[in-house]
């Protein structure tokens, strides 16, 4: 065992010599027989047969090869597991209705990268329908070139639809609404750091999505969502990181990044007031500014603390 003789053989060995010494039989017979024996050759004697060698060869190279399979397979198994669990947390989180309408302001505030602080008013509104919900994004103000209204109406499993309000020519009801395109969703909001596209969540309806990991994160348990675009085009990001409160299902972290994963977004949740989000504090990479987005919750609609 383990390359050693046991106890047993050594023993036996061993009384064989003894015996041998003791009573002189059978040693003249071994003597006789030595002298028409041909000298043993060690290293023939240690060396293995070629055939055996070549076997041996090819099961390692066989296991060598299963084992390289089965890793594969595990690997592609993992994958597969990812894909489905992150495209069935993205439809969950796509599907997540408002309980109830909501008509409030609010205050776009910018810091740029040489620190100059500009507030912006907004209007935001949340007008539900039997299978989908729209969401308002008006600038407010007196600055003429600022000022826009964005519609976005989602649908749980539709893509997003993103429209430019404008009073309508004529002056009557309902206004005009113009459909925006892919390059439209990432021109700013209100002068701010948000895009369009960032209003909608939009990367939660790219086609690819993997759940990656979990981990804590400002003190929660996360889930984190890797979403993929196919192609930015240039245009803004493609890979986003959603950190999503696995016991609220709601998003409170999200990173942005183009095509050579250079970071270029941070979105982060820094305030919730009674189950409502209070602020979104938005940083960008690319130009060193930040822009917080504050909601009054103290508007109809929206229940302000007690």
């Amino acid at each position: 065992m383990n390359g050693r003789p046991s106890m047993n053989c050594g023993l036996w060995i061993a009384g064989c010599g003894l015996n041998r010494r003791q009573t002189g039989v059978g040693c003249d017979c071994q003597a006789r027989r030595g002298k028409n024996r041909l000298p043993r050759d060690p290293a023939r004697s240690l060396a293995k047969p070629a055939g055996m060698a070549v076997s041996r060869r090819k099961i390692s190279t066989i296991i060598g090869t299963l084992a390289v399979v089965l890793w594969c397979a595990m690997l592609a198994r993992a994958g597969d597991d990812a894909e489905t669990s992150g495209m069935a947390l993205a439809r969950q989180l796509r599907a997540q209705k408002p309980a109830q309408e909501v008509h409030t302001s609010g205050v776009l505030r910018i810091r740029d990268a040489q620190g100059k602080r500009t507030e912006i008013p907004i209007r935001f509104d949340v007008i539900l329908h039997t299978n989908s919900w729209w969401s308002l994004y008006e600038v407010q103000g007196s600055v003429p070139n600022l000022k826009q209204k964005i519609l976005v109406i989602h649908s749980p499993e539709q893509t997003n639809q993103y429209f430019l309000v404008k009073p309508n020519t004529a002056g009557s009801n309902p206004p005009d609404r113009i459909p925006l395109g892919d390059a439209d969703l990432f021109q700013s909001f209100g002068g701010s750091d948000f895009w369009v596209a960032d209003l909608g969540l939009e990367f939660l309806h790219w086609p690819k999505q993997r759940l990656v990991k979990t981990e804590m994160r400002r003190g929660r348990s996360c889930r984190v969502l890797e979403s993929l675009a196919l192609r930015s085009e240039g245009l803004g990001y493609d890979r986003v990181l959603s950190w999503v409160d696995i016991e609220t299902g709601g998003i409170v972290r999200a990173e942005a990044y183009r095509e050579n994963q250079q970071l270029i977004k941070e979105f982060s949740l820094r305030s919730i007031k009674k189950g409502q989000l209070k602020e979104i504090q938005l940083r960008n990479t690319q130009t060193d500014s930040v822009t917080r987005l504050e909601f009054d919750l103290d508007l109809e609609g929206v229940p302000g603390e007690e």
